[in-house]
């Protein structure tokens, strides 16, 4: 078995994958309207130019030692949304980001998928909206911005 399994936009339409009609009760709407619901995600984020939809093995899930990463991800949303929230109430708190690059990476399975070009594209956005592009090895004195606070 393989160690994450990816979803494409085309294999939940010809109905390789299909979600199970019984959850659609739980979500109170019809089963037809869930399986709307995900065929309409699967192909966002093909069209968003994300990834395709990935379905991690089971250390990943609530309970196991994997779980454990969840609130880290979790972080990581937050902060994606953060941009957008930074960019809508002033722009020039952006400034006063600093990414520590070389303390994060990108999800990569060897001979499966590499997210690295993703990751890259987001650290471009953050780049663009002003956000400092930093090393953890790099003395803080010598960041962008940071000698006028200290």
């Amino acid at each position: 078995q393989p160690a994450i399994t990816m979803i494409s936009y085309e294999d939940v339409k010809q109905g390789i994958w299909k979600v199970n009609p019984k959850i659609a009760h739980n979500l109170k709407i019809s089963p037809i309207d869930l399986e709307n619901h995900a065929l309409h995600y699967v192909k966002k984020l093909t069209e968003d130019g994300k990834y395709p939809l990935t379905i991690w093995p089971y250390h990943s899930m609530l309970g196991g030692i994997g779980h454990a990463l969840v609130s880290s991800v979790e972080e990581a949303l937050f902060f994606h949304n953060l941009l957008t929230e930074i960019q809508n109430k002033d722009p020039n708190l952006a400034q006063k980001v600093y990414l520590l690059e070389d303390c994060i990476s990108p999800v990569v399975v060897p001979d499966i998928i590499d997210f690295t070009p993703q990751a890259e594209a987001v650290f471009q956005r953050f780049s663009h909206a002003a956000m400092h592009r930093v090393k953890s090895t790099d003395p803080i004195e010598t960041w962008e911005g940071i000698p006028e606070i200290l």
